[in-house]
């Protein structure tokens, strides 16, 4: 649960030093995530998680599915480089990485997989499937739990 609120922090802490700068595209990204329109489906382990979820663009150029941080039980965030339809793997540097946080307390880590992105006039959809380490315990002493474990998972309704 602290890692939650770390990853809220450091978002917002950002969002809001742009926004103070008058900076435009950050007041429209934190317009839209306050008004999330879409949702996200996450499958994993025999979970099933469905979240209220936005597609924004960073002041940095790069794309972002997310889930509503205000009321998701379960967090997490997926970078992609374009919003033009197409396939594209998750992004795995330490940077840009994709973590699932679960209200359960476990987070999963992605090792590889691909975004399937369709864009229809501003509309956006897709899929998503790959691999996860799952890590349990503490926050601060995670600890990875066995192999990599089978993800999939959908977006819908939306816009840019």
């Amino acid at each position: 649960m602290k890692r939650i609120f770390l990853l809220l922090a450091i978002i917002c802490t950002a969002v809001g030093s742009f926004a103070q700068s008058n900076n435009a595209k950050a007041m429209e990204m934190i317009k839209q995530m306050q008004n999330p329109k879409g949702k996200i489906m996450l499958a994993i382990e025999g979970k099933t998680c469905t979240e209220k979820s936005s597609f924004i663009q960073n002041p940095k150029g790069a794309f972002i599915i997310s889930t509503d941080l205000a009321s998701a039980r379960n967090t997490f965030a997926i970078v992609l480089p374009k919003k033009e339809s197409g396939t594209y793997p998750f992004a795995t540097d330490k940077k840009e990485n994709t973590v699932f946080f679960l209200e359960n307390g476990v987070s999963y880590e992605v090792k590889s997989g691909t975004i399937t992105l369709n864009n229809s006039g501003g509309k956006i959809s897709g899929t998503f499937t790959g691999k996860a380490q799952k890590f349990k315990g503490k926050p601060g002493n995670l600890k990875p739990q066995g192999d990599l474990i089978p993800f999939s998972g959908s977006f819908s309704g939306l816009t840019i």
